[in-house]
Formats: structure tokens, C-alpha cells, sequence
């Protein structure tokens, strides 16, 4: 079954020289080009024009199609371990790395060198450090993954979105394939961002040249675009559609292969369904309200033992025991934070009445997320001025607890839902 077929004309690049310019009329016509070449499945239809699909259509939710079984996605990586040698490139999502890095990935990837892309850092607050997260990722992948040949020089921080990073990633792993002489694999979970990547690359998004690391912008006044001046070529293609990306997971079901120059093919992988992301379980409105699409503003709250903080209707936070703490809230907007003085079943029941109206998502009083979980953590304070840790609910964000002392929190969160705690990603 081939939802996406991408495969597009190759633009002639060598009637232009290096360092020519390609007008927008020009590159109108090269999108034309390829546009009787592009064929769109109803599936892909309904997700790029009205952002919905079929239950049965949606990769980790179909009882009847195998191929839209999560076992299938994982069985179609094994080729990466088995096959020639290749550069793997994995994404992780930086507002939910526990939850997105791939549990298996030193198994998936076998002897091949690996670089991680840590996608969405436009997410993050402006004020971050850049030296702190790539450090920080490097010692949690190393420990979740058991991935001692990491390097530090292997992290890239980038954002599919605005292009941020993408010059100097496919500078490295373009390298480093060319000199294996392979091609590149990009894998994660869902929804990270891979296929946004790729249209990225494709000057899908953005109309904007990746060459040498250099990013090329557009001339605002000829609305031109220029080529590499590395004497490397631009990917070979422009797709007028581009890959199908949505923000349910299990967008992509297949490979999708696109050059990037020098003699090297970047392949992307379908996601792989974690079930252990909330957003797994999540109607497509409620996916909306939960996954961030701009930087995030954090919400900071005193909370003080005995009291709770709802995330809407989806989880709560339990101040159990302790001094009073400030807890910092790293979701998306349209999550309500809501401190409460209720617990147990007195929260339980607060639950049940507001949903939908004060605790948003879910939007429908109605809606039944399962049995719920509770989990315990013993947070020992590192003072106020960084915080002691990181609690992450997979899928919803992560709280940081910043205090003097020891306390005591309960996390409820929906049965299956990863909820760890962490060393703070901020400080």
C-alpha cells in the first residue's frame, strides 16, 4: 500500500552555476514540473486539507490493517541493522525527550554511527543555553539508551519549523555518510518532526537552500532564491505538496527517499507508535490543545503541601508532603494549570464535574481517558536557584520542583502514560 508517492522528476541544476540565481518564476516552473507527478490517497487527502482521519486509517488505532500496526513500523527498521552501511539519524522531540527517544535505538541502529537531531528547540524558552541542553542530552541518552559511543559533536539542536540547525546537521551527517559511502536514516517515534525535516530540505518550507552549512534566504526584493556556493547541489527536487505531516502520530506509513547531494540519499522511516505517549490515546482536538506549535510560556506556581495542580482533565500533580516548593509548568497554553486544595477522591470527583468546562482538554464532559495512575517521587531540593528535578508526563510536558528540602509528590496521570522523573533541562 503506497500512501505517498514522491517519486518526483530530478531538477537539471547543472545549467545554473554555482553561485546563479534562481528566480521565483523559475522556481514556480520547477514545481510545475513536478506536479502531474504527484498522486495524494484519500488518507493523506483528509490529513494535509482538513486535518482529520479515520479512525481505522490511523496508524496505532487499526484493529483490521496490518500495516498500520505498530509491530509493522518496527519490523521495517530492521533493514538498517542488517543492511549496507549507513549514517542513522535519529529526532527527538526536546519537550518530550524521554518520551520520544526510541527505547531500542542501540539495537535498531547495530553498528552504524548515530546523530541525534533534537528537534523543536523553538519551543523552548529564548533564554536557554544551548552548551546545557546538548550536555544534558548527551548524558540522557547515554543512560536510557546505553549509547557510550555518543559524542557530543554527534547533538544538533534544530527546529524543523524555522530551519534553525538544519544547515550544520546535514553538513555532518551528509560527511559522514559520504565517507562510508552510504546513505543517511532518519528514525524516532511519532511526531517528532521527521517529515517536516525532509520538507525542510526539499525547500518545501521555507524556499530556503541548505548548502555547506549556509542558509541562503530569500532576497525580499527579486524574491529570489540562491543555490549552494559549496559546489555541492541543493536537494534535486521541489514537491509541491511535500510529504503529508500531521500531528496525529503514524503520519508516515513507508520509506521516502530524497538526495541531498554528493552521491547521498536521506530515507525517511515511518515513526514508530509509543504507547507510552499520552498523545497515543488522544482525540484529534485534544491533540491540538496539547502539542505545542510556538515557544511555550511557562507558568510558575507556590504550592504548598496538601494542595494540587490540575492539567486539565488529563493528569494532576499532589503535593503530598514538604516544606512549600515552586513547581514550573512546561506545557502548551491551551493546557489549563489550575492549582486546587483538593486530593484523592475529593479531586477525583473535581474531575468529573469540570472536565470539559474549567480543566481543558479534554473539551467533552464525557470523555473517559481510562483507569488512572498514581506515581510517587521523593524530590530532594537543590535550593532556589535551580531546581531540584524534573517530573515529565510523556506526550502533556514536564514541571521542574525548585526548593529548599526534601518533599513528597504524586503524579495522576492515565494507566500507560510514561511519567519519570529527571535531572532539570532548565535550570
Amino acid at each position: 500500500m503506497n500512501y505517498n508517492n514522491n517519486n518526483n522528476k530530478n531538477i537539471d541544476l547543472k545549467k545554473f552555476n554555482s553561485m546563479e540565481i534562481i528566480t521565483k518564476k523559475q522556481l514556480n516552473e520547477l514545481e510545475k514540473q513536478n506536479k502531474d507527478d504527484m498522486s495524494t490517497c484519500q488518507r493523506c487527502h483528509k490529513l494535509r486539507n482538513y486535518g482529520i482521519v479515520d479512525k481505522e486509517m490511523r496508524a496505532g488505532w487499526s484493529k483490521n490493517n496490518k500495516l498500520l500496526q505498530p509491530l509493522h513500523f518496527v519490523n521495517l527498521l530492521s533493514e538498517i541493522k542488517t543492511g549496507p552501511k549507513c549514517v542513522v539519524l535519529t529526532l527527538v522531540d526536546v519537550f518530550d525527550f524521554h518520551g520520544s527517544i526510541l527505547p531500542h535505538l542501540k539495537d535498531i541502529i547495530g553498528t552504524n554511527p548515530l546523530h541525534i537531531a533534537v528537534n523543536k528547540v523553538d519551543l523552548l524558552p529564548l533564554d536557554y543555553s544551548v552548551d546545557r541542553v546538548k550536555q544534558w542530552v548527551l548524558q540522557e541518552a547515554k543512560q536510557q539508551c546505553g549509547l557510550d559511543r555518543l559524542r557530543l559533536s554527534d547533538i544538533h539542536l534544530i527546529s524543523a519549523k524555522t530551519g534553525e540547525g538544519i544547515g550544520p546537521l546535514l553538513d555532518a551527517t551528509r560527511g559522514h555518510a559520504k565517507q562510508r559511502h552510504g546513505d543517511i536514516y532518519v528514525v524516532g517515534a511519532a511526531n517528532v518532526g521527521k517529515s517536516s525535516l525532509l520538507n525542510r530540505l526539499a525547500k518545501f518550507d521555507g524556499g530556503q537552500s541548505w548548502g555547506g552549512g549556509q542558509v541562503k534566504k530569500k532576497l525580499k526584493k527579486k524574491k529570489q532564491l540562491a543555490l549552494s556556493s559549496d559546489g555541492s547541489s541543493p536537494p534535486p527536487f521541489v514537491m509541491k505538496k511535500g510529504i503529508t505531516t500531521s500531528s496525529f502520530p503514524g503520519t508516515t506509513l513507508d520509506f521516502i527517499k530524497m538526495n541531498v547531494g554528493s552521491n547521498v540519499n536521506l530515507i525517511d522511516t515511518p515513526g514508530l507508535i509509543l504507547q507510552h505517549q499520552l498523545t497515543s490515546i488522544l482525540e484529534p482536538k485534544e491533540l491540538k490543545a496539547v502539542i505545542p506549535l510556538k515557544r511555550v510560556d511557562h507558568v510558575t506556581l507556590r504550592v504548598m503541601e496538601g494542595k494540587s495542580v490540575f492539567l486539565g482533565g488529563l493528569a494532576r500533580v499532589e503535593f503530598i508532603s514538604g516544606r512549600p516548593f515552586f513547581m514550573t509548568f512546561f506545557m502548551n497554553h491551551d493546557v489549563t494549570v489550575h492549582p486546587s486544595p483538593e486530593q484523592g477522591d475529593e479531586a477525583d470527583e473535581f474531575v468529573k464535574k469540570h472536565s470539559g468546562s474549567i480543566l481543558t482538554p479534554p473539551f467533552d464532559s464525557e470523555r473517559c481517558l481510562g483507569e488512572m495512575k498514581a506515581h510517587d517521587f521523593e524530590v530532594e531540593g537543590d535550593g532556589w536557584i535551580q531546581a531540584g528535578c524534573d517530573i515529565v508526563i510523556s506526550g502533556l510536558g514536564w514541571f521542574s520542583i525548585t526548593g529548599v528540602g526534601n518533599c513528597n509528590v504524586r503524579v495522576i496521570a492515565p494507566e500507560g502514560v510514561m511519567v519519570v522523573q529527571r535531572d532539570p533541562l532548565m535550570p
